[in-house]
């Protein structure tokens, strides 16, 4: 039987590690793959609640002034000052923690916000030196499309991740979720996002647990990195990862990897275009007590992170238009005089 591998889960800012926390608190460590979790931020306020995530925190702070934090960022991603700061910590983070050296064994999921500003920011930077290195690499992204700002933050938090991407010829698989309903983020979709990511989680820890039979490390190394497959040519850039229970029908979905029982009611079906699918078997009761029901698939997607981008920057055109006659209606409305001062009389 195969080992356990590793799973290192980087919870970055505020929603990372808010989700982080779930998972640490309820993930199954004795049936699954091995998991450590490490945290980010530039403020230490978002871990101080988590007691279990404190050990292995890592606080940004200033490089001209080592003993000071950067104490948040509201939200600012473009300032090219705070980038530079984020890059120096977080190649110091992977330092302290010793994270950087790919190990064959060792599966890196990264969990930030795409709408904050050290979430979106330091997340994809840390991406980007774990890629670099030679690791294998899930992001895990947690979009909002409530606010002009969220909105434009998650879009280039996607365009960075697919520049990332293709700057290092590499396809690079990711979760992305939408944090808002109706134009508002609320605790409710904010608790249902955070239990898909616990049992995405359980998947991906039990593909990895050296307990299923007929899927192996390998396998989703291929998965979460198809640019090595040797004898197939995956175009680099970035892939949305999806989960579907029951019968797989999704056209564009083009890798899967499945997990079910030798004696389950219903055949796996899978779609003939799928470029390739693994059936794995579970052996073990405590992880087939995990799931609901099966078979479960996680599978590849090649088309709809675009879709997902398309829908966003329509979303912005829609918010910065709205914003515009917003304006034009304060300043329309006023009959009012001024001062020389600025002040209105």
């Amino acid at each position: 039987m195969e080992r356990k591998a590793n799973i290192i889960l980087h919870a970055v800012g505020g929603a990372g590690i808010n989700i982080a926390n779930d998972i640490v608190n309820k993930y199954d460590y004795e049936n699954l793959a091995n998991l450590e979790v490490y945290s980010f931020d530039s403020t230490d306020k978002t871990v101080q609640a988590y007691a279990d995530l404190e050990e292995t925190f890592y606080k940004a702070v200033s490089s001209k002034r080592r003993s000071m934090g950067i104490d948040g960022s509201g939200g600012e991603r473009k300032s090219p000052a705070l980038v530079k700061e984020y890059s120096i910590n977080v190649k110091n983070y992977l330092d302290e923690f010793n994270l950087a050296e790919p190990k064959v064994e060792n599966f890196h999921i990264v969990i930030h916000s795409g709408s904050g500003g050290t979430g979106s920011t330091a997340g994809a930077l840390l991406t980007q030196e774990l890629l670099q290195a030679g690791n294998i690499v899930m992001p895990i992204i947690i979009g909002d499309t409530s606010s002009l700002l969220f909105t434009n933050n998650t879009i280039k938090t996607i365009e960075s991740l697919e520049n990332i991407a293709t700057r290092n010829k590499i396809a690079l698989p990711l979760v992305y979720f939408n944090n808002t309903v109706n134009g508002i983020s609320n605790r409710d979709t904010e608790a249902d996002i955070n239990n898909k990511v616990v049992t995405l989680m359980f998947l991906v820890g039990s593909m990895l647990s050296g307990k299923i039979r007929n899927i192996d490390n390998e396998d989703i190394r291929k998965f979460l990195q198809p640019t090595l497959f040797s004898s197939i040519r995956v175009n680099s850039g970035i892939y949305e990862v999806g989960v579907k229970v029951g019968k797989l029908d999704i056209e564009d979905a083009f890798l899967v990897r499945t997990l079910t029982t030798e004696n389950a009611d219903e055949p796996v079906e899978i779609l003939s275009k799928t470029l390739q699918n693994k059936t794995g078997y579970i052996i073990d009761e405590e992880i087939y007590s995990l799931f609901d029901n099966l078979p479960i698939h996680m599978f590849l997607r090649n088309d709809s992170i675009y879709n997902i981008f398309e829908e966003l920057e329509q979303t912005y055109e829609e918010q910065e238009q709205q914003t515009r006659q917003k304006r034009r209606s304060i300043r329309s409305s006023r009959n009012s005089e001024e001062d020389d001062s600025g002040l209105v009389l």
